[in-house]
């Protein structure tokens, strides 16, 4: 800490002993048997410990004034030993909120280490400060959110959590996994659920997201039955035999992407070069698929061969419903000189070209650029 006003944890430990029991208004709070880690600020948050200071020592309650909060000291705050009563809790959260101008950087670290006790019992108001400053929460807070909801029966809370999951998190831990276990089980959730919904509503939803979710709240009423299983390497699950759907990039996420697809082209790229691609494209599109035919072309030898990219193109054409060829991108010096003035290679260019099916990206260029573009275009 660079701050000039210091003071060492034995002058604190002195301190908090020459204080009467208890030192605070609040009798269910007791500091932890080791309250000084890391930092000697740990007292700032709290008024009470302060004007309990003033009485005994003067000093040193203006010089713990003067101390700024840190990182640790908001932690600490919330290392006290938890009181039934959310006010006393809420009462801490809301004091590491009153610097968030001055401190934004700190706090957001300092909520994001936040214990489970902090975010059990204000698990509302700690997750809209974490989204107001830019926080993407962890597994263990999600997963104390999530305990916290299933305990009070919000249904609506636990739905919101449980699709945050599934976009945060890969693959749920065993205790979150048993506290989604313990929603499906408990009795609020037979409750939860609309009678009625329109089909066609929940197909349209199902398609914007990207398919396997629709986001529209629980649907249905009664009891769910919960068993463990396992998923094969198919997806499918071995209790009902269910396919898993594949979860594609829904619209919003996917227009971000494009976004900063475009940014990064942008600067690496002359705008001249990109531009005459995006124009390219919106004439000669869509294209159901693409291929970098420098990887197939390189597949497993030295020497580019057209011949291979044929091949790849030829079978994802049959396997198109459209039979449209895929959009062939390649750098033009891969076209230059060499076995390219072969006639065979030379007809499966101009077959291509007549097609409409290649672009010859620029000398200097990325054409991994431009292929991400193009899936972007067309997702």
């Amino acid at each position: 800490m660079s701050s000039p006003f210091l003071c060492s944890k034995p002058f604190l430990h002195d301190v908090i002993s020459a204080l009467p029991s208890p030192t605070s208004r609040h009798p269910t709070i007791r500091l932890k048997p080791s309250p000084f880690p890391r930092c000697s600020s740990f007292l700032a948050p709290f008024p009470s410990f302060s004007a309990a200071l003033s009485t005994s020592k003067p000093r040193a309650a203006k010089l713990l004034d003067k101390i700024p909060n840190t990182e640790c000291s908001h932690e600490n705050t919330f290392s006290v030993s938890p009181a039934p009563e959310k006010d006393v809790l809420f009462t801490g959260f809301s004091s590491s909120r009153q610097g968030k101008e001055e401190e934004n950087g700190i706090l957001k670290k300092s909520v994001d280490s936040s214990n489970k006790s902090v975010v059990s019992t204000c698990g509302s108001e700690v997750e809209k400060h974490m989204m107001e400053i830019g926080i993407t929460p962890e597994e263990h807070e999600l997963e104390a959110l999530l305990r916290a909801s299933v305990e009070a029966g919000r249904g609506e809370k636990v739905y919101h959590l449980l699709h945050k999951l599934r976009t945060i998190v890969s693959k749920v831990s065993p205790s979150t996994a048993d506290a989604i276990d313990a929603w499906f089980r408990s009795s609020t959730a037979v409750r939860v659920g609309k009678r009625k919904w329109d089909n066609q509503a929940i197909k349209q939803a199902m398609e914007n997201g990207g398919g396997g979710w629709h986001g529209l709240g629980w649907l249905g009423k009664g009891k769910w039955n919960v068993v463990p299983t396992r998923v094969d390497g198919e997806g499918v699950c071995l209790c009902c035999g269910e396919k898993l759907v594949s979860v594609d990039l829904d619209p919003v996420e996917t227009e971000s992407f494009a976004e900063c697809v475009e940014s990064i082209v942008i600067k690496k790229e002359r705008n001249s070069n990109f531009e005459k691609f995006q124009k390219w494209l919106e004439y000669y599109g869509p294209f159901e698929a693409v291929i970098d035919a420098a990887n197939v072309g390189l597949f497993n030898q030295r020497r580019f061969s057209l011949n291979k990219v044929n091949a790849v193109a030829n079978g994802i054409r049959q396997k198109l419903l459209s039979k449209k060829w895929p959009l062939i991108i390649i750098h033009n010096k891969r076209l230059l000189g060499g076995k390219m003035n072969e006639p065979c290679n030379i007809k499966l260019i101009e077959k291509w070209k007549n097609a409409d099916a290649i672009y010859e990206t620029p000398t200097g260029s990325n054409d991994d650029c431009y292929k991400m573009q193009m899936l972007c275009c067309y997702q």
